[in-house]
């Protein structure tokens, strides 16, 4: 740490990365609905579900790879912001941080 008065110590600001960057609520679109906040584990719910309704969907390859749905969707709430489907629909989301 330095003698710098706007200097923190590490695991200040550690901590203060981890809650302003953290992906606890989400917005999410989808085609012909209203946008909606989710937490993260009603996104993934929401996620689930629409990987085990619409086993056509076209998937990364990366999360086609997994087997199991709850591995799938982490990896898409991870690494990915949308799904599309056949009918021309789709399904995104961003984090979202609620409060300062």
């Amino acid at each position: 740490m330095t003698s710098d008065s706007t200097s923190r110590p590490d695991s200040v600001s550690d901590d203060l990365d981890t809650r302003l960057y953290s992906e606890e609520y989400f917005v999410v679109l989808a085609a012909g609905e209203p946008e909606e906040i989710l937490t993260a584990s009603e996104l993934a719910a929401k996620l689930s579900a629409t990987l085990e309704a619409d086993s056509e969907l076209d998937l990364p390859r990366a999360v086609r790879e997994l087997e199991a749905t709850s591995d799938r969707v982490r990896l898409l709430i991870d690494t990915t912001c949308e799904l599309t489907f056949d009918d021309g629909g789709f399904l995104q989301w961003y984090a979202v941080r609620l409060e300062k």
